[in-house]
């Protein structure tokens, strides 16, 4: 009987554990499940001396789509978009939703040019969602931005905040597009070197 106590309680004390890291809307690990992956997979990339690539995303103009369809088909784009996600990533890979409309995909032993190529997949593959709404089908498109960790060159915080930025950017181009961290560094001196000469 107490064996038997305890088994129970073990699996009690487990699905509590998994609950504390779900985002139940969507499905997915949430931010403080997905901050412990980080450091887990930032610490076995240092490790094993390979890359770690981070996906930051969000969703186009998710503010509107609530504002003019309601909140039942948000969560509907939310929902669709998981779904595509853990269908498109690698067994590897890891997604959890960041917060609103924001989602990060983490991306073990993957450069920042094969994480590229990622990113336009499931940028392309996410145009092709149709959504239900009272008014017929709407579509969805996401901008992402991308930062990748090489043998711990940069720090967990740093690395997020250059996806962040890289994501930023790619949102001010115009949305619906994918930009490396280091695409953006070029713009940056891009637009130095233009302001510089005139």
């Amino acid at each position: 009987m107490a064996m038997i106590d305890i088994t129970e309680k073990y699996n009690q004390y487990s699905q509590l554990e998994k609950t504390a890291y779900l985002d139940v809307l969507s499905g997915l690990t949430n931010r403080n499940g997905f901050d412990v992956i980080l450091h887990q997979q930032s610490l076995k990339a240092t490790q094993e001396s390979s890359a770690l690539s981070c996906l930051f995303i969000d969703l186009d103009d998710f503010k509107l789509i609530n504002d003019c369809y309601g909140h039942q088909t948000g969560d509907t784009v939310i929902r669709q978009f998981a779904d595509c996600c853990k269908h498109s990533i690698r067994k590897s890979d890891f997604i959890g939703r960041w917060g609103g409309e924001e989602f990060l995909i983490l991306l073990p032993r993957t450069s920042e040019h094969f994480a590229k190529i990622l990113a336009e997949r499931l940028r392309w593959r996410i145009s092709k969602l149709r959504i239900p709404t009272s008014e017929g089908m709407i579509t969805l498109t996401i901008s992402v931005g991308i930062r990748t960790q090489n043998n711990s060159d940069i720090s967990l915080s740093q690395l997020l905040e250059d996806a962040d930025l890289a994501l930023s950017y790619a949102k001010r181009q115009g949305k619906n597009q994918v930009m490396t961290f280091s695409e953006t560094a070029s713009l940056t001196e891009e637009a130095f070197t233009i302001s510089f000469m005139s």
